[in-house]
Order: C-alpha cells, then structure tokens, then sequence
C-alpha cells in the first residue's frame, strides 16, 4: 500500500512538472442565463424575443427571414490557450457529443480558439436553423422560402471544448434547447363576410365568421384578418396583390382574436370601398400561417338623408357629407 500511495504522488508530481497546474483543472463551458439568450439583428441592435414566454426560447419563421442572431455568453475554465470551441446544432433527439453523429447528422456552425474565461459568440438564426431546413442542390443555403419549411422541432445549440488537435471527444460541453417551428396553423374554412353601415357613416364595419380551426397542433391562439382594397371590383373579380397566397408578410392586420376557438370577428375599419380580405390562424411562436381564400365586399350603401328640419344632411356615396341649407326658404321662393 505505502509504494502504491508513492507510485501515485510521482505520477501526479510528473503531471504539474510537465503539463503544469492546467493539466489537473477541470474544463467547463457554461452558458450564462441559458434560457433567456438575448437576440441581436445583423446590425447589432436589440432583437425581440418572439414569443416571449415560451421555455424553451422559441425560433419562428420572422426570426429566420429577418435573420437575427442569438448572443451566446460562455463562461469556461480550465480551458488551455491551444484548445478550441466549435458549435455544433441538431435536433435536440441527435446525441452530438459521439464523434459518429457528427460526422453524420449534426451540423458545425462556428469554432472559435478564443479560450477567455468569458467569449461571446453571434450565431446567425438561419446558420442555427440550417440542418432543419429542407435543401436542394440548387438551393444549398437557407433562403427565405426554406425559412416558411421548419415543422415543428427540439433544437440543440451544443458547445464543445477540444484539445489541440484531438477531435474524439470533447473535453468539455454545453448546451441551450429551442423549439423551431416557421410552419403557421392552417387557415380558417367556411368563411362568411358581412358588413352594415354605422349610423350616419359610409365606411363599414365588417363582421367575419368561419369554422373553427382543425389541426393536429396544439399551439394554435388566435385568428387574424389582412385588409386590401379589391383591385379587380372594375371588372367583376376578387383579386389584391398584397394578399396573394404566397404573400409573406402580409399587410398589417386589420382585425385580431386571440383565442383559439373563436369563429367569429369583428373588422370595424376594413376599406372605405371594395374591400378584399383574407383571414389567416396564428401559432404560439407568433406565426402567420397561410392566408385563406379571399373574400370581396361592395362598398356600403350611403346612410339615409338625415332631415333636422332645416337642412337635410346626406351622404354623395364617397364618405363626403352633403348639406342642403334654406331647403324651406326656396319651397317659400316656388310658391310666391
């Protein structure tokens, strides 16, 4: 037992000689405040965090098509100065620290060979996103079209410590989940549009209602409507550009329900003529999801005349009110 016990005090003199005080050091790589990653755009400026709630963080399709970048704060010790950190991403059930998977299903996304107690990494969304996104050869990067492809998926953002030149294994590990999913719900079906006239006003207020949404998702949380005047009312059809199927984003919504099992909304404000609108369901990780078919409206009828008994106020049909002043004067005029 005495000659084991020299045996392990020469070995571990052998070590701090050759190797120094490092050699005996745990490495660690920790990712500070790993559940509330702070989001920059391209330019630097502070990004939202979409949705806000969500644990974990969520990655949506406006994160990948603005392409913003999550702002990772490592703190590591015991790191040596000829050591390396890469970045490595895959979906979250793809085990990256086995040498095996990545070099098959796990995708590197940077290396740094900074190795400072604190090292902060930019990593773009679409680079974070890329192993998701359905490529072609035509198509090698993500794009903005592939960002509208993601389904719904556990993300893993791993970060490895490798010594010099020893790739096997790393030597320390860290690692943030996310859920990407850039697929909104589908749209409403069975749509009806119906609009009145609010007393004394030419502009309408519309009253949508649909059946509610079917889908397998359990994230869906509301319905919006999208406004456009109808640019084919001249020639008998529905059509706007700003709402075409493919149109993404959309314009500005012009009426919104937050609750998943609401059929019905309210549009008080939609256009002040031919009105053409397109209702599309949201997801928890604030997607849009495809529009529905366009529904189209006729201007609402002119209120009535309105007669004070002095002057009759009406409406000429564009929203201008009309006055006709001394009405009883000029009868007097007729009869004189």
């Amino acid at each position: 037992m005495r000659v084991r016990r020299r045996l392990i005090a020469l070995l571990a003199a052998t070590l701090l000689l050759c190797h120094g005080p490092r050699a005996l050091r745990a490495q660690t790589i920790v990712i500070e405040d790993r559940d509330r990653i702070p989001r920059v755009t391209a330019q630097g400026r502070p990004a939202p965090r979409r949705p806000a709630t969500l644990t974990p963080e969520g990655l949506n399709r406006k994160d990948c098509t603005d392409d913003h970048r999550l702002r990772f704060v490592l703190q590591t010790s015991g790191l040596a100065p000829d050591g390396i950190i890469e970045t490595w991403v895959a979906d979250e059930r793809i085990d990256c620290t086995s040498k095996a998977q990545r070099e098959g299903e796990c995708a590197k996304v940077a290396s740094t060979s900074s190795t400072s107690a604190e090292i902060t990494m930019d990593h773009s969304v679409r680079a974070l996103l890329s192993p998701l996104a359905p490529f072609t050869a035509a198509k090698p990067a993500i794009d903005d079209e592939a960002c509208g492809k993601i389904d719904r998926t556990a993300l893993n953002v791993w970060f490895f410590y490798f010594a010099k030149d020893a790739f096997d294994a790393p030597l320390a590990t860290a690692r943030a989940t996310f859920i990407a999913d850039t697929i909104g719900p589908p749209p409403p079906t069975n749509i009806h549009m119906s609009r009145t006239a609010a007393q004394g006003q030419v502009s309408a207020r519309v009253t949508a209602t649909w059946d509610q949404v079917r889908t397998a998702e359990s994230d869906l949380t509301g319905t919006q409507a999208f406004c456009a005047v109808n640019e084919g009312a001249d020639s008998g059809e529905c059509r706007a550009a700003s709402l075409a199927a493919d149109a993404f984003p959309p314009t500005a919504a012009c009426g919104v329900t937050a609750s998943a099992a609401a059929t019905m909304m309210a549009i008080m404000e939609a256009t002040r003529g031919h009105a053409a609108i397109a209702l599309a369901s949201v997801d928890a990780l604030g997607n849009t999801g495809p529009l529905s078919e366009l529904s189209c409206l006729e201007p609402a009828p002119p209120p009535p005349p309105r007669d004070d008994g002095c002057n009759i106020h009406a409406s000429n049909g564009a929203g201008e009110r009309v006055v006709l002043v001394g009405v009883l004067a000029a009868l007097r005029a007729l009869r004189s």
